[in-house]
């Protein structure tokens, strides 16, 4: 499913909001240093990117100064994944645990996960990562407050707010925050959706 089509033809073929999916270090890199200052990730933290695709984000960290490793489902994103950090991306998420990280970041990824495999997808990292930062694009439960989200055909969860803080609590996460917004990701959905994306940072 998440093939060549889907990250460079997405928005021709009407598949995703991809399309020629590359290395852009003008937005990625102050992504991640906005990302790390948000969420006061030490130098000393190790980080997962859990649905890196081809490991970007993995290598704006690194640049930064972190340890970071990627994950992702995607065999094409794997085998094409960004050559400074390919050794770093894994497509076995038991050979990503072998890994020990004290952050995970998860942008733009729980959307495409079954409603029955989310709980369990969380308790898993969960039980190997204490503290995480996750991305949602948020909806009524029927469509998204961003019409733009409805282009990408592997999206499925569409929920609220409310509905995506009960998945955390019942993963066994016991702290939440929460914002609409923080500046520096997704600006420029904010400016026109200020509730369309929900921004989770969570710990057990």
């Amino acid at each position: 499913m998440y093939d060549e089509d889907y990250f460079e033809h997405g928005e021709k073929n009407g598949v995703s909001l991809y399309t020629d999916y590359r290395w852009l270090p003008e937005l990625t890199i102050p992504m991640a240093a906005r990302m790390l200052e948000y969420l006061s990730i030490r130098d000393t933290d190790t980080v997962l990117d859990f649905g890196c695709a081809k490991g970007f984000l993995v290598y704006a960290m690194r640049l930064l100064g972190r340890e970071a490793y990627g994950y992702d489902i995607s065999k094409y994103a794997w085998a094409h994944a960004h050559p400074p950090v390919a050794a770093r991306i894994h497509n076995d998420l038991d050979l990503t645990f072998d890994h020990p990280c004290d952050w995970v970041v998860c942008k733009d990824v729980l959307e495409h996960v079954e409603k029955a495999d989310l709980v369990p997808l969380l308790s898993q990292l969960r039980s190997t990562i204490s503290r995480g930062f996750f991305v949602v694009p948020l909806g009524d439960g029927k469509r998204y407050c961003i019409p733009d989200y409805e282009k990408d055909a592997t999206h499925v969860i569409r929920e609220p707010m409310e509905w995506w803080a009960e998945q955390f609590a019942a993963a066994g996460y016991t702290s939440l925050v929460f914002s609409y917004d923080v500046p520096g990701i997704k600006d420029k959905w904010v400016q026109v959706h200020p509730e369309g994306n929900g921004f989770f940072t969570v710990g057990r």
